[in-house]
């Protein structure tokens, strides 16, 4: 078996490419007014609803505010309680806390009204991205970073699964030398995942796991060529991000088991998203991701949160199945080294999921030792090293170090 590298990617990952934050997105999304008609009579309407829904929210809870994943698994939860608002409607349509429940305010079920905020918050995330992807320059200003994945790419096999939704490693020259899974079809608009060429192939890896702003629904003209062979939820990677979200308004939502409804787009948002892991491409690429994990005993993590749980549990299992084979870079970002302290939850960029995850790595309920910063830090065991600096001042001063570290 060739040994490989998992790259383990969050958004802290893009943002010195120019990749958003969460806070920019929520603010542009908050900008987003909703037109829709009324019916009847029909009447065009133009209302700020999703930044009524995140102000309601915020009133709530005094303690944070709320961020765009929450806006979108609140919009999906009021579309299953919408429908269930009538007694006639048929129970797989019908949550069962229906049955205990009534609507404070009315206004908030409005369904073409949720609908048209869905797809507003889809899209406003989906052409901020675009937007970023387009300025992406590998070759100028972002030389730094095509320099280190090229690099890291010709020299070992890596497993690159990522959780943003642009496609800036399609711009990248080693591009060609890494499978996603998908192949084109004659057509030349559009890509079809292939399952069992994805699993078989040893080439570089990426892994979309939460979805592409390329991705979308099935458009093309004979449908009934793969009817047989596909969910309708399957989806399709398009050349052009224009093409992939013109299908995005034509799907309906999905009822899953617990008669709730949910969107499972092309790309995974809300709080929901274990339940939007069963089409393709995403059942084969968290699948692929944990057979990953199990095979190779390096991980590079940079700029992750730590706040996908059912991700967690799979990363936390990484040293318990490797021991002291395992090998650990993880890539933060700390506005100021004086905020770096022995108690981890005085430090605003060590999250109780990461600092989960460095404790069970370490194997040691106390990892940090020092009062005096340092970068790297380094574990006692040497399994692990954590670069405090951030992707671009990380890669470009310690990049060949990293490979070394995690290839031999």
């Amino acid at each position: 078996m060739v040994r490989r590298i998992i790259a383990f990617l969050g958004a802290g990952a893009c943002i010195d490419i120019g990749g958003p934050t969460s806070l920019e997105l929520m603010k542009l999304v908050k900008k987003k007014k909703q037109r829709y008609s009324t019916n009847p009579p029909p009447i065009l309407k133009s209302i700020s609803f999703i930044k009524e829904v995140a102000t309601r929210l915020d009133n709530n809870s005094k303690d944070s505010k709320t961020n765009f994943e929450e806006i979108f698994h609140t919009l999906e939860m009021l579309s299953s309680y919408s429908s269930g608002l009538g007694l006639g409607t048929v129970r797989t349509h019908r949550p069962s806390i229906s049955s205990f429940t009534a609507p404070i305010d009315k206004k908030w079920f409005n369904d073409v009204l949720l609908l048209t905020a869905k797809y507003d918050l889809l899209s406003v995330v989906g052409d901020r991205i675009y937007n970023y992807c387009k300025k992406f320059d590998p070759v100028n200003k972002h030389k730094w970073f095509s320099d280190f994945w090229n690099k890291a790419l010709s020299t070992n096999k890596f497993d690159i699964a990522t959780l943003n939704y642009d496609y800036c490693f399609d711009s990248l020259t080693n591009r060609a030398n890494a499978d996603d899974g998908f192949y084109a079809l004659s057509n030349g608009l559009m890509n079809r995942f292939d399952l069992n060429k994805f699993f078989i192939t040893g080439s570089n890896k990426i892994l979309n796991l939460h979805g592409s702003i390329k991705y979308g629904y099935n458009n093309i003209d004979d449908r009934n060529n793969y009817r047989f062979d596909e969910n309708s939820e399957d989806l399709y990677k398009y050349n052009e991000y224009s093409l992939a979200k013109g299908t995005w308004r034509s799907h309906s939502d999905v009822r899953i088991q617990s008669q709730e409804s949910i969107v499972i787009g092309p790309i995974l948002t809300g709080l929901r998203k274990t339940d939007k892991l069963l089409p393709l491409p995403y059942s084969a690429y968290y699948n692929y991701f944990f057979k990953s994990v199990i095979d190779n005993p390096s991980l590079l993590i940079i700029g992750y949160s730590f706040s996908d749980l059912y991700y967690n549990n799979i990363l936390e299992r990484f040293v318990g199945i490797h021991g002291n084979r395992s090998k650990i870079v993880l890539i933060v970002f700390m506005n100021n080294p004086e905020e770096w302290h022995m108690e981890p939850f005085v430090m605003d960029r060590i999250s109780h999921g990461m600092y989960s995850f460095i404790v069970k790595s370490t194997r040691d309920s106390r990892p940090f030792k020092s009062m005096i910063y340092k970068n790297p830090f380094i574990s006692e065991r040497g399994n692990i090293r954590i670069y405090l600096e951030g992707t671009k001042s990380t890669l470009v001063s310690y990049g060949d170090e990293i490979i070394d570290f995690l290839t031999n």
